[in-house]
């Protein structure tokens, strides 16, 4: 297996120099938004970046925080940058929200069946388009996001870490993004007892 062509997950390091932080308005100006691989709705401008948050499921109140961001853009090193101040929350009855993502996710052949049908997770995410706020909030558009963010996150997590692997023991682990996405497209996200993600 050569690894031209493609960059090994445990390649992508963090620079050694902290980034420079900039504006909504600057981050938007040069703007390339992240798309995962296989992503079928194409990232643009008003896209928002959603994250399962915590779920309510008690007798009375039943209702799913999200926390809400712009959708990310790449950096010129392929690292996730979000733009803002951090994420907004807003509060949507289960049943609708889980009604959205079944219909995105029936229309997705990539996915296998069990993740189809699976339920609303803590550290789920999602891309949605046409985000509207109020009572009850609406959008145009979902796709599920979860296997790529998980990803991208324990690239951070390890980029930040670990030492950088040699080239062979990338190659004889089979650590590149082809392998990875594979693996994501079959493999089942951990449960309810998920970690909370920082948006």
């Amino acid at each position: 297996m050569s690894l031209s062509g493609s960059r090994p997950l445990a390649m992508q390091r963090l620079p050694v120099e902290a980034p420079v932080q900039v504006g909504r308005a600057e981050a938007l100006a040069g703007a390339r938004y992240w798309r995962p691989p296989d992503m079928r709705l194409r990232p643009r401008r008003g896209d928002s970046y959603v994250v399962v948050d915590d779920l309510v499921m008690e007798e009375e109140h039943r209702v799913v925080a999200l926390a809400v961001t712009p959708w990310p853009t790449v950096d010129e090193r392929g690292r996730l940058t979000f733009a803002g101040r951090g994420s907004r929350r807003l509060f949507v009855d289960p049943v609708a929200f889980q009604a959205s993502i079944d219909k995105a996710r029936a229309n997705d052949r990539r996915l296998v069946s069990d993740v189809q049908t699976r339920p609303l997770r803590i550290g789920g995410a999602f891309l949605v388009r046409g985000l509207r706020r109020g009572k009850k909030p609406t959008w145009t558009a979902l796709e599920d996001a979860t296997a790529p963010a998980r990803d991208q996150a324990k690239v951070a997590l390890f980029a930040a870490v670990a030492l950088p692997m040699p080239p062979q023991e990338i190659e004889r682990l089979r650590l590149t993004k082809e392998t990875a996405a594979a693996r994501a497209a079959t493999r089942r996200p951990p449960g309810p007892t998920a970690a909370r993600p920082s948006v």
